[in-house]
């Protein structure tokens, strides 16, 4: 996947094809270099990474008190020209001065431009459904000191309004649907995230959640009137933050969108995701302690399937205790239970934003990640994109107590199941019973041989099976033991292999078994390992 090399990123939206190269593209915004330290934005292809334009703030970006392009968001196609609207933040920190830019999303043309004295209006920024009926969808914006005494609070603001500036300064209380008072003075945050939702009181119009992360509660409010309608209080440690909010789409099949708060606490307290009900507010479920990591969850992003099972599901940031690598990890929407992790795409640390589903990239039936890094050795910063293929096998087997690992030129790794490799690289294969169930039977291990982007045919009656029987090779069974007897220990078989010249262009499909009934499948001959894929170009 490509990787947008930037100096800082620290938000990143999906945009359509601007360049005709099929793909869709980005904004990446609050990008800081030597020359605009107050930040910059740029418009970036999606199939090369590279720019296709730029754009400065209003402050000029040539100071550090400028703070141009965070928040970059998509607003949704408010001109009804099939293209979602950008909008773009800058505030002079010197004084909180702000100033938004809308962009419309097929020219990149401005739609308007809305200027705030004080208050941070604009620090947070969602794109919502219709409020108020008029067809167009409207915008949730947080104001962290925007309100009476420095109080926080968040505008519901017309989508229309937005529109009909037609390229001129939008008047931002003519398109003020309401305000949204937080319930405590300057300090509170009230407003630093907020998660648009499904209609949660049946009126017809769709609610909004909004934390107050220095207070252990978030309010849904009714998008409707702005009233609040419950509140959701998070079980937290005194003083440990609750990080981030966000809708989550439907976990549990009601129909309505759910929420999920992230708690990052300093270890041993390692970090947690908590699910809440779109429709009560009720606890859904909490992660298990991953004591592997740190600040589990201090990142995290919302809604894309990537388990296969039907619910949306999480990823989100951890930090490997023994190894100190960045991770993004995988969480199941469903149950909270953990679906495993990968490192970022070019190796780098995670710089934090952006971390966003940005939907499927690589027509795998899987949405790709995009995650802000830095390498720390250089000081280079990218946007990774990063392919969560891993997370599902490709090549799954019979689904029991039977598990195959493979590893080039490194350790053995489960995930992922497709791996690539060079004429004189070290193969690694392995397979076994982790829990003793199939050890002792009788175990067999084989390959085929394909053309690399070549598709596998299947084995009609055995969708388990992912092995070419016209090419099939028998690496290992019971002939190859000593006596004509093998069975499988209970740590596994491990064989080695040396990448031949003559590979090239050639991927080898690996699949293990044991001579044992499936306890998954009801096949009475035979168990069979997920399949391993090792590609050589």
């Amino acid at each position: 996947m490509a990787s947008f090399q930037q100096y800082e990123n620290r938000q990143l939206v999906r945009v359509s094809d601007q360049d005709n190269q099929g793909l869709d593209d980005f904004v990446v915004g609050g990008i800081v270099t030597p020359a605009f330290p107050g930040g910059s934005t740029q418009f970036l292809s999606g199939s090369t990474g590279l720019p296709i334009s730029s754009a400065l703030g209003p402050f000029g970006g040539g100071s550090l008190s400028d703070d141009w392009g965070s928040p970059v968001v998509s607003l949704g196609d408010l001109d009804n020209d099939g293209d979602d609207e950008i909008w773009i933040a800058s505030f002079s920190t010197a004084n909180n001065n702000g100033a938004i830019l809308v962009f419309r999303g097929t020219t990149f043309s401005l739609m308007a431009t809305i200027t705030v004295s004080g208050g941070d209006f604009g620090r947070t920024v969602r794109k919502i459904a219709d409020l108020n009926g008029d067809g167009v969808g409207d915008v949730l914006i947080g104001a962290t000191a925007g309100g009476a005494n420095g109080q926080e609070q968040v505008f519901a603001v017309s989508g229309s309004a937005i529109a009909a500036a037609n390229g001129g300064v939008l008047t931002i209380g003519a398109g003020v649907l309401y305000p949204v008072p937080g319930p405590g003075v300057f300090g509170d945050e009230y407003g630093e995230s907020i998660a648009p939702l499904d209609d949660v009181n049946g009126d017809g119009v769709p609610d909004f959640g909004v934390l107050a992360d220095e207070v252990p509660f978030a309010h849904i409010v009714s998008g409707a009137s702005g009233s609040p309608l419950f509140v959701v209080s998070p079980l937290r440690p005194a003083g440990a933050p609750t990080m981030e909010l966000r809708s989550a789409g439907d976990l549990n099949g009601d129909g309505v969108g759910d929420l999920i708060l992230s708690h990052s606490f300093l270890p041993p307290m390692h970090g947690i995701l908590t699910a809440y009900s779109g429709v009560t507010g009720l606890q859904r479920w909490t992660t298990p302690a991953q004591t592997s990591f740190s600040f589990f969850g201090a990142i995290f992003d919302a809604g894309e399937d990537l388990s296969g099972d039907g619910t949306p599901d999480i990823v989100c940031y951890a930090s490997d205790n023994q190894t100190g690598q960045d991770l993004i990890a995988a969480v199941r929407g469903f149950d909270g239970s953990f679906l495993g992790t990968s490192p970022t795409a070019s190796g780098a640390t995670i710089a934090a934003e952006p971390m966003k589903f940005i939907g499927d990239q690589n027509a795998d039936g899987l949405s790709e990640v995009a995650v802000g890094t830095i390498d720390v050795t250089t000081g280079s910063q990218f946007t990774d994109i990063l392919d969560l293929g891993f997370l599902l096998p490709r090549y799954p087997g019979s689904g029991d107590d039977l598990e195959i690992a493979t590893g080039v030129n490194g350790p053995l790794s489960t995930t992922p199941d497709r791996k690539s490799a060079s004429p004189g690289n070290g193969l690694l294969v392995h397979f076994e019973s982790p829990n003793g169930t199939f050890s002792g039977a009788i175990p067999f291990l084989a390959a085929s041989l394909i053309g690399t982007g070549s598709s596998i045919p299947t084995v009609v009656g055995f969708p388990e099976i992912h092995l070419d029987l016209t090419t099939t090779v028998v690496i290992y069974d019971d002939a190859n033991a000593p006596f004509g007897i093998g069975i499988l220990p209970s740590t596994g078989m491990t064989f080695g292999f040396v990448v031949p010249a003559l590979a090239s262009g050639t991927s080898a499909i690996f699949q293990a078994g044991v001579l044992a009934p499936s306890q998954v499948t009801s096949n009475p001959l035979f168990t069979v390992t997920n399949g391993h894929k090792i590609q050589v170009p």
